[in-house]
């Protein structure tokens, strides 16, 4: 600098000796601050203000005198004429100089692509075609931005090409804020700004203004602002307020604000407004929907209040209330641990008034479901699936679930589930729940625990394979503890299940623990066959046992004895079994090869007879003279004996099985080359039946034929399953009972079908299902990840979104797919002997189609081809409207006639922006 200072003076001549000396000075003075400006526009950025350390009148003297020679002296021509060399070397070596405090806190980096200009007097910089700064967290894109180093200021702006069409619209970042403007003024040093047309996003909320105050905590005060969940550049609709205020991360505080349609205002609007915009889940206030229902009158509905506990935890609670009597309230909570589980917990509880006089008790019903799923992680696992509640609530209260209203059987399950490292052991335990509300007829299990020993070979060496016999025995361990509890008292007598008789209940629970092990090997035969012993005992522990005894008057009274008692059996046998297969090869035609596979099974079993006196499980008695003795065992019946009882009788059966497995390949030809595509003509075509040689008659057992077979690339699915006895039946007598009914009188006969004439035997029982599932193809292409992977993808908002697809699949419509279809029919014909058949026919189908891009019709129905009827249907139509959703479910005929129409904005922001109209099956009737 200084060898550069003197350069300048020895050019310029016409300064007098004091000039020099003078200008000279306070080059000397100015020397960081000249060197911090002029080194760093080489550079393309300017370090903090050092000028801060300067008095005022220094500062401003040596600005005149630096412009005084700037003015009078060709710079460009003097370092043209001079070896700069050294002045690079000097400029090389001096370190930068220490960071000061200034308004300007840190480095501004900035570049464009055309031009930089720069005006060391005025301290400004001027950036032409796609300039860029950076500052801290401030990013600035531009066509054109000024900074103004003097004043702590930048402008930027656009410029407007030949065509009219802005080019460089102003894009601005403080942090994870966005601004899109027309114009910006941004001051660094109070971090104020002066927006002029604005487009920022905020959450899920886009919002436009025409002018916009930012102040230093990133408040904005928009006047004449827009506001919409609309990502489109002329939005569906916004809410208009000429003023705004936006605090960044929590809420929007509006004046007085109208709805827009269009750019079409209409009359909906309110004095003020308020609008979460919050970055993480907040509470607030539910507000309610209205209608109202004949039998129960007006009503509100859910209006309540939302609890965002954390992230990870919430919790919606929301109450309902009729003009005509009754209310209600539901809770709703989801929770979630990344990578653990996440699940949903929903309470129902109402108490519902018909709203007539003369109703004047209320009926008071609940409903819980509770759905849990984990991540199979570690060594345990809980799950829970539950679905349960008063047997009236399905009745009386409008759901928005069809399939819940029609239901009449419902299950629940809720599970845990844990292995031991380093054994062979795991437990698992269970509640299991079983409802019918047709019958009200309801069993609990209550726990249900299981402790699995998995299968281990005791006399398998530790090194080498074990392929001797006695080497690949396998042994393993179950015990199995379970408690029921059921509200079916004797045959045809079902109590309530309630608080008041569950005291009865428990008493009546039936319980016990059951011990199995099994011990099995496998033994290789001429290579091809293998033989596998088995030996399974089972040991069965109850509290209490039956005792008879036979009265004076010869009948036989039962006592039930509360003490410990137990009982084992045991079953032993072998199977054998093989594999043969068969290619038949055709050398033209479309048919390539047929492969058929036969797995054919032969098993003897031994099971003793347990109602030997020896085993003391039965008691016997003689009831008449001249008949055989009777025997009734200990453990039957009575509810109270949840695994059942020994089985009476010698058992030595042989069972036979075959398995048919049949593929064939197809010849097609395509543009290149020939290829063949296999086939399935039979998944499986098995028949099988067992005969039992100590049996004093009907030594053979029912042959039991079954197929299975997809076609049309799995579109289609057909079943067929059959039993056929083999022995005959004789007709006694015809008669027609008094409601009209014919019955026979007959009886079957130790004599098989084909000796009398009869074929195989007759055909007991037919079930033939056909399943059909057709589906036109997505425009979107399948996704082959897993949910989790799915979800690990995307952000916060987009997983509670993923998750309640997830939760409620019913509610989720797949426009990518242009229709689907799916159909399921079953025919079962039952007939014994010389009575009439029973034929009982099923058919349900469902489906959907899109009628435009956004429209999407679907149907959910069955047909009661006895009675010749539909059954319960439900027709709903779903529109895409962009930003919107509009949503119809029908029910047009039945006992649930009912229908249900909202249209909503999707944005969860904006979600009591909505109409719902609804019409409750009551009303019709």
């Amino acid at each position: 600098m200084l060898i550069l200072v003197r350069l300048i003076l020895c050019k310029n001549r016409n300064f007098s000796e004091k000039e020099q000396k003078s200008v000279f000075k306070l080059l000397i003075v100015n020397f960081l601050y000249l060197l911090s400006i002029t080194s760093v526009f080489a550079q393309g950025s300017i370090p903090e203000d050092l000028s801060k350390s300067l008095p005022d009148s220094v500062k401003q003297e040596a600005l005149n005198a630096t412009q005084a020679i700037l003015d009078t002296t060709d710079v460009q021509a003097l370092i043209d004429t001079t070896n700069t060399e050294p002045v690079n070397e000097a400029l090389d070596s001096i370190a930068e100089p220490p960071a000061q405090q200034g308004d300007i806190s840190t480095t501004i980096q900035y570049s464009a692509r055309d031009s930089i200009k720069t005006e060391i007097g005025t301290q400004q910089v001027f950036l032409y075609g796609d300039a860029q700064i950076e500052y801290g967290d401030i990013r600035l894109e531009a066509d054109q931005i000024e900074i103004n180093y003097r004043t702590n200021t930048l402008k930027a702006t656009y410029s407007v090409d030949s065509t009219g069409k802005k080019r460089g619209v102003p894009v601005f970042s403080d942090g994870p804020e966005t601004y899109e403007t027309n114009k910006i003024e941004y001051n660094f040093k109070t971090r104020k700004a002066y927006i002029t047309g604005i487009v920022t996003q905020q959450g899920e909320a886009f919002m436009t203004g025409d002018t916009v105050k930012k102040n230093q905590d990133d408040e904005l005060f928009i006047k004449t602002a827009r506001y919409t969940t609309c990502n489109l550049a002329d939005p569906h609709f916004h809410i208009q307020s000429n003023k705004l205020k936006v605090i960044p991360g929590n809420k929007l505080v509006s004046g007085p604000f109208n709805l827009h349609f269009n750019k079409i205002p209409t009359i909906l609007g309110f004095p003020f407004g308020m609008f979460p915009s919050p970055k993480k889940k907040t509470s607030g206030v539910i507000f309610p929907s209205y209608g109202e229902q004949r039998t129960r009158g007006f009503f509100l509905q859910d209006f309540g209040y939302y609890f965002a506990v954390n992230d990870y935890v919430n919790l919606r609670l929301t109450g309902e209330v009729f003009t005509k009597g009754g209310w209600g309230f539901t809770a709703n909570s989801n929770y979630v641990k990344r990578y653990a589980y996440n699940g949903n917990v929903n309470f129902r509880y109402s108490s519902f008034r018909s709203g007539n006089e003369e109703d004047s008790l209320a009926t008071r019903t609940f409903w819980v479901s509770w759905s849990h799923t984990p991540q199979s992680r570690g060594n345990s696992r809980f799950s829970a699936s539950v679905n349960g509640g008063s047997t009236q609530f399905n009745s009386l209260n409008l759901l928005n679930d069809v399939q819940q209203q029609v239901n009449s059987n419902f299950t629940s399950n809720v599970s845990y589930s844990v292995n031991f490292p380093g054994t062979p052991f795991n437990l698992s335990t269970s509640l299991r729940h079983n409802q019918n509300l047709v019958t009200e007829e309801v069993d609990l299990t209550l726990p249900d625990l299981s402790l699995n020993m998995n299968r281990i070979f005791p006399f398998k060496p530790k090194s080498g394979s074990g392929n001797k016999w006695w080497q690949k025995i396998g042994v393993n361990y179950n015990l199995n503890l379970s408690n029921r509890i059921s509200n079916r008292i004797g045959a045809d007598s079902i109590a309530p299940f309630n608080f008041d008789n569950l005291p009865d209940l428990l008493d009546q629970a039936s319980n016990g623990i059951r011990h199995t092990t099994q011990a099995s090997t496998s033994i290789k035969l001429l290579k091809n066959f293998t033989v596998t012993p088995n030996f399974s005992y089972t040991e069965t522990w109850y509290l209490e046992r039956l005792n008879r005894t036979l009265n004076n008057e010869g009948e036989i009274e039962v006592d039930t004895l509360d003490r410990f008692s137990r009982f084992g059996t045991w079953t032993t046998g072998a199977a054998l079994t093989t594999q043969i297969y068969g290619t038949a090869y055709f050398k033209s035609g479309p048919i390539s090869a047929i492969r058929h596979v036969m797995t054919p099974s032969i098993s003897y079993s031994y099971r003793p007879d347990f109602s030997d006196p020896r085993f003391d499980f039965f008691q016997e008695f003689q009831i008449e003279e001249g008949q055989d003795p009777q025997r009734f065992s200990r453990y039957s019946p009575g509810n109270q004996f949840i695994f059942g009882g020994p089985s009476s009788g010698e058992s030595q059966t042989i069972n036979f099985n075959l398995q048919n497995n049949i593929e064939a390949k197809i010849r097609k030809k395509t543009d290149s080359t020939d290829v063949e595509e296999k086939i399935k003509i039979f998944d499986n075509l098995s028949i099988g039946t067992g005969y039992n040689f100590v049996a004093d008659s009907f030594n053979l057992g029912n042959i039991n034929i079954g197929a299975r077979t997809t076609l049309f690339k799995n579109a289609l699915n057909i079943s067929v399953n059959s039993t056929i006895d083999p022995y005959i039946y004789l007709l006694d007598s015809v008669f027609i009972d008094e409601n009209g009914t014919r019955q026979v009188d007959q009886q079957r006969v130790s004599e098989f079908a084909w000796n009398n004439g009869r074929g195989l035997g007759q055909f007991t029982s037919v079930r033939v299902t056909l399943g059909l599932n057709l589906q036109g193809k997505s425009s979107g292409g399948a996704d082959a990840r897993s949910n989790d992977e799915i979800r690990n993808g995307l952000n916060e908002n987009q997983q509670r979104e993923f998750d309640y697809v997830l939760a409620n699949p019913n509610d989720y419509v797949d426009f990518n797919v242009p229709w689907t279809f799916r159909a399921n029919y079953s025919v079962n014909r039952s007939q014994i002997g010389f009575q009439d058949p029973t034929i009982s026919q099923s058919l349900t189908f469902s489906g959907d189609v899109s009628l435009t891009e956004k429209l999407k019709i679907g149907i959910q129905s069955g047909f009661d081809i006895e009675n010749g009827e539909f059954t319960q249907t439900s027709i709903n139509v779903s529109r895409n409207l962009h930003c919107w959703e509009m949503n119809l479910q029908w029910v047009p005929f039945g006992a649930l006639e009912s229908y249900s129409f909202s249209i909503f904005v999707k944005s969860s922001v904006l979600q009591d922006l909505r109409f719902n109209r609804r019409r409750a099956f009551a009303d019709f009737r």
